[in-house]
């Protein structure tokens, strides 16, 4: 099968021949390459050898393309152009700021209240977040901070920043108007639910399957698509929610959430910080950062 580099030749024969078309002139296309006519004129005859074809006509006061040299030119033109197009966006990107995914709730539970402290100590750093559902779909973010567990591929030699439990959580207020004492007090209490993408995200029924108690009669009062939406609604007041927390560290308070009687679960994972590209300016500083916060107190996250 023919390759690229033998169908093409070699790429200085179509940058001479590209500014030579644009010109209709081969001084002035060697005055842009920063070369000699002669230069310019024997890269293009090689081109013409290689293709079997005249490009120009040879006139006394110039040059002039051949109907097969416009067929090229337009096609030179158009393939270098966006060779170049990619190129400036390429370094455009490498220029821009430092990106980081994360998932929604731990990045504004966990790492907008922090990320002051950042700015404030590099300020010459410009960060940009990305805050989604699934973070380790963002491949072009230079950090993922990500929920996973211990083999998966894709933290393979990835830094652990943290593991994290999942606790039974309401507000002040809806504790004292439902003193909650037992595990059984917290099921006949009103639970807010929260949808599992997947089975690391913990469910009511596994919080009483760890306490020991009957599963069979649970029956959330509210149903939410979100985690943080449970979260809200549990700081409104109107029930309990299960909250993740950092492992470790003190229980959230931020929020006026407490814990209630029951198991606080370990998350069947953990928090990994995975380096899409350690080479930009500043990505080093970040990553000290980062690891430094993971050891500090947190909200609730996932």
């Amino acid at each position: 099968m023919p390759s690229l580099r033998s169908d093409i030749g070699y790429l200085a024969w179509l940058f001479a021949f590209e500014a030579a078309g644009r010109h209709l002139g081969f001084t002035r296309a060697a005055e842009e390459l920063g070369v000699t006519q002669a230069a310019v004129s024997k890269q293009i005859v090689a081109l013409e050898a290689h293709l079997g074809r005249k490009l120009f006509h040879r006139r006394a006061r110039g040059v002039e393309l051949t109907v097969a040299g416009r067929e090229l030119l337009d096609t030179t033109s158009y393939a270098l152009g966006a060779i170049a197009r990619t190129m400036r966006d390429l370094r455009d990107a490498r220029d821009g700021p430092l990106t980081v995914a994360l998932s929604i709730p731990l990045s504004q539970y966990w790492l907008m209240p922090r990320l002051s402290d950042f700015t404030a100590r590099h300020s010459g750093i410009a960060i940009r977040i990305i805050a989604q559902d699934e973070p380790e779909k963002a491949p072009d973010a230079d950090l993922q901070v990500v929920f996973a567990q211990a083999g998966n591929a894709l933290v393979t030699g990835a830094q652990r920043l943290f593991g994290a439990s999942v606790v039974a959580m309401a507000s002040q207020e809806f504790l004292e108007a439902h003193p909650l004492h037992t595990v059984s007090d917290v099921l006949r209490a009103p639970l807010i639910r929260h949808d599992a993408p997947d089975s690391s995200w913990l469910s009511w029924r596994d919080w009483a399957h760890h306490a020991g108690a009957d599963t069979q009669s649970l029956r959330p009062t509210l149903s939410v698509s979100r985690y943080e939406d449970a979260v809200i609604a549990a700081q409104r007041h109107q029930g309990v929610a299960l909250v993740w927390c950092i492992e470790g560290q003190p229980l959230p308070s931020e929020g006026g959430l407490r814990p209630v009687p029951g198991p606080a679960m370990a998350a069947p994972g953990a928090i990994y910080l995975v380096v899409r590209d350690r080479t930009r300016p500043g990505v080093e500083d970040l990553i000290a950062w980062l690891a430094e916060q993971a050891g500090e107190r947190a909200p609730g996250i996932r």
